[in-house]
């Protein structure tokens, strides 16, 4: 794998951001890296990006994470997951490459002397969680992973889910082609071979923080708990919002997370959480 520096990284009060892109063999990926500007060996926190936002969460995760005291990053999707005309065998492959991009980048990071391999966690939003519990399933030698809103049963998800690309997905395939939800149902619980509930099993429930939401309709109950009970019913905490309604438990949820991370990292002084 060759990695490349897009340009000289951008300094601001003690924070570098780096812009890098990682090679391997077809694979091309795009990464940003937000951290405290020294060479101290320090934990890394992966972000993953959500569905829509043009990677604002997962950026607005990293300055957390490196205004924490450890260095964070996220990597830009590898496509558009739900555009019109993807069919569902197209969704697994774009999802495969995906949680490729990440890996790829867990990979560099491992390599770096100011990154304790040891210490490596992944943070994942919506799609961003299912994403992450790939990642885990993949990489068990990760310290900690955090999954929030997120769910398994993708075939359920696509013909159920109430967020708006989801909905445009499903009239262009449902009603544009014609096509009957039970052949969705029957034709991705056969190509969607990456469904979070497939994969669940083989992540550690002790590694996990989960945040679900009671009053989802983009990620609905029934598939935040399928995914919960799949992965052993790791520690999890609800939310009395909706999808987007959890922006407002955010303070809440990071300060959650910090102390998470740090009984997982068991940093010892290097990095602490504190509730705002």
């Amino acid at each position: 794998m060759t990695v490349e520096p897009v340009a000289e990284p951008t300094r601001s009060g003690g924070v570098r951001t780096s812009r890098v892109t990682l090679v391997c063999g077809t694979e091309q990926a795009e990464a940003v890296v937000v951290e405290p500007d020294d060479d101290a060996p320090r934990p890394l926190v992966l972000c993953l990006p959500i569905l829509a936002g043009k990677h604002r969460v997962a950026a607005l995760l990293a300055d957390h994470f490196a205004a924490s005291g450890l260095r964070a990053a996220w990597v830009s999707r590898a496509g558009s997951t739900l555009e019109p005309g993807l069919d569902v065998a197209g969704m697994e492959t774009l999802f495969r490459r995906t949680v490729v991009h990440n890996r790829m980048f867990l990979a560099w990071a491992r390599t770096r002397p100011d990154v304790d391999p040891r210490r490596l966690a992944v943070f994942g939003t919506s799609l961003g969680g299912m994403v992450g519990c790939a990642v885990l399933a993949a990489e068990p030698e990760l310290a900690a992973g955090i999954l929030a809103i997120t769910g398994g049963d993708l075939p359920d998800l696509l013909l159920n889910s109430r967020e708006r690309r989801v909905r445009r997905w499903r009239s262009q395939a449902l009603d544009t082609q014609a096509v009957p939800a039970s052949e969705v149902q029957r034709h991705g619980a056969r190509a969607l071979d990456s469904d979070p509930l497939s994969l669940a099993t083989a992540v550690d429930p002790h590694h996990l923080l989960v945040f679900g939401t009671r009053f989802d309709d983009s990620v609905p109950g029934r598939n935040q708990d399928l995914l919960w009970e799949a992965l052993g019913r790791p520690q999890r905490h609800l939310l009395p919002a909706g999808h987007y309604g959890v922006a407002v438990f955010l303070p809440w949820i990071l300060a959650r997370a910090d102390r998470f991370l740090a009984a997982r990292f068991a940093t010892a002084g290097s990095f602490s959480g504190v509730d705002p």
